[in-house]
């Protein structure tokens, strides 16, 4: 179990079942986690999120139906708020290589995937952000 009740993370994947899957592993470790199914609904959560709730970190599918994680990826990063925040992507693909020569995440996770490997990603990208929060406000 985390020690901060406070440690939110953002999930979207357009595969409900999965979706549902990530948010209960890390909900039931304590996490705050708020799922979204699709660009335009995880856009319009952040975007009405004041900037002190932002998340500290996003899961993000790699492909999703209308909208590429890379794009969007991209998209976030056009918004100063969300530039701070990790973004680790989640994927089938299994040319890795390729992915991350296309794109800049934070991290890559490959599906399948299991709740040991989701936790472990978690814990060390919020306890990152966390530790350094903490010593600039020391």
């Amino acid at each position: 179990m985390i020690f901060d009740q406070n440690i939110s993370i953002l999930t979207i994947d357009d595969d409900i079942d999965l979706l549902e899957m990530i948010n209960s592993i890390l909900g039931a470790e304590g996490y705050r986690v708020h799922g979204c199914s699709s660009r335009d609904e995880a856009l319009e959560y952040l975007l009405n999120l004041p900037k002190k709730n932002l998340p500290q970190l996003i899961l993000l599918d790699f492909t999703m139906p209308g909208l590429s994680g890379q794009a969007f990826h991209h998209e976030l990063l056009s918004h100063d708020e969300f530039r701070d925040i990790p973004i680790v992507l989640m994927t089938a693909n299994t040319n890795l290589h390729q992915i991350m020569d296309e794109i800049d995440a934070d991290a890559y996770i490959s599906k399948p995937m299991d709740a040991h490997h989701i936790l472990h990603v978690a814990k060390n990208f919020t306890e990152r952000r966390q530790n350094a929060r903490h010593s600039f406000l020391t």
